[in-house]
């Protein structure tokens, strides 16, 4: 690794360069101009993939949060670190990549702003500093909240001898929609039968299903979102340069998943391993390191051991294998099956059924097993990227790769882990206007 190479040279031990990691709940990376979309939605992620490493193809380990989000921070797949059900708490056995930088000598701090990403679900361990926020109800904690505090750490941070880790997740394109007139994206006076104001559970059960022009006019409301989460990321990328501070840190802006819209007759994300849901931004600027598109499929479980060769700091225990090479010309890097899963069980939920889904990726060919039906879809993504059309062989020695990935991961799982949380009834309210449960 290159601390152990940097020591062996006899240079500086205090690792030098800082991390910002930038996390943005339920944001699909073909509504980013960066990644294609033709609406000018998002030019401060624009101007940062500009500047740094775009990856085409990255992809999350889960198509919602929780699990997802204990990926990026762990380095293992859901079945492995265990917060993989609604309402799991992530084990205090983790190694966290906060826990990891802290024990380098990191300072290391958080505002959150999702309601299962919050201390009672194990997701502070590390950080010195964990503000925490949720969507809705009192103190609703939004995006300019999460700048404001973003800042506010940032200014600290500068100040103190030690590098720092600062990790920001932003909610805003989560349902429910806002309205950003500013914006000027969607319609003042609706769509149909759509004014902005339904829940998703209506939004859902609506017969029939939306049409053309009302499906559009969400997505709409989604750019608006997107538009305004832009602004206050582009706040705390204006603070780090004025605070002399870009140059020295590491900046990583990344999605959780992404979100259907009906696409398959649904709204929202948790039950399903297609690519509008499980393909993400991902993007990477690295001080010293050229801007640059990569077409290489990654995951996100690979992210932590990459972060940290980046920062030269030593890490082992992870199930994705670092590809900071790829951010670096000449790069002999071979590229891993993608592994994706979910297993969704909202408790106490009569409307959403269970889900329990894996899939893995090698190159363009993605095969998707349903593990209650036993029922597998197998994909062709570089003819058929939305991937509408099944591909009617089997392949054998994918099946395989399949079911060994699903029983590795599983006899690898953390030790340690709580009982699920138990919500309150307002806990239980908040959940169900997310759209996670269904009374």
């Amino acid at each position: 690794m290159l601390l152990a190479a940097c020591l062996s040279l006899g240079c500086a031990e205090e690792p030098q360069k800082n991390l910002l990691l930038i996390v943005v709940d339920t944001l699909r990376a073909d509504h980013l101009g960066s990644y294609g979309h033709t609406r000018r939605v998002s030019p401060e992620i624009d101007d940062l993939a500009a500047r740094g490493a775009r990856f085409e193809r990255a992809y999350a380990t889960a198509p919602w949060t929780q699990p997802s989000v204990a990926s990026v921070l762990t380095g293992l797949y859901p079945s492995s670190h265990g917060a993989d059900r609604l309402l799991r708490v992530l084990p205090r056995s983790a190694n966290t990549l906060a826990e990891r930088l802290r024990q380098a000598r990191y300072a290391t701090a958080a505002v959150v702003s999702h309601y299962l990403l919050g201390p009672r679900f194990g997701f502070d361990q590390g950080f010195e500093t964990f503000v925490h926020g949720t969507a809705l109800g009192p103190g609703r904690f939004s995006t300019p909240g999460v700048s404001a505090r973003g800042d506010e750490l940032l200014a600290g941070l500068a100040l103190d001898e030690r590098p720092f880790f600062l990790f920001l997740h932003y909610f805003d394109p989560h349902y429910s929609y806002e309205r950003h007139p500013d914006a000027g994206f969607a319609s003042a006076n609706g769509a149909g039968r759509l004014d902005g104001k339904r829940s998703v559970e209506e939004l859902r059960s609506l017969d029939p299903p939306p049409d053309i022009a009302e499906a559009a006019f969400v997505r709409d409301l989604y750019d608006e979102e997107i538009r305004f989460t832009d602004a206050g990321i582009g706040r705390v990328l204006a603070s780090l340069s004025r605070l002399g501070l870009a140059d020295s840190t590491v900046v990583v802006l990344v999605s959780d998943h992404g979100e259907e819209f009906w696409e398959r007759g649904w709204l929202g994300h948790t039950r399903t391993l297609y690519d509008e849901l499980v393909r993400v931004p991902l993007i990477i600027r690295s001080p010293g390191l050229a801007p640059r598109t990569v077409g290489d499929p990654v995951s996100l479980v690979a992210l932590a051991p990459t972060l940290l060769e980046l920062l030269g700091v030593e890490g082992r225990g992870f199930q994705g294998r670092s590809f900071a090479s790829l951010l670096s010309a000449g790069s002999t890097y071979v590229p891993e099956p993608i592994y994706l899963e979910t297993e969704y069980f909202a408790p106490g939920s009569q409307a959403l059924r269970p889900e329990r889904k894996h899939a893995l990726i090698e190159g363009h060919t993605k095969l998707v097993e349903d593990r209650v039906s036993g029922a597998r879809q197998l994909y062709d993504l570089a003819v058929d990227p939305h991937e509408q059309r099944q591909l009617s062989s089997r392949n054998v020695r994918l099946e395989r790769q399949l079911s060994d990935a699903a029983a590795r991961f599983a006899s690898q799982r953390l030790q340690g882990a709580p009982s699920p949380v138990a919500p309150t009834p307002e806990e239980r309210r908040m959940l169900q206007a997310l759209g996670y449960i269904t009374e």
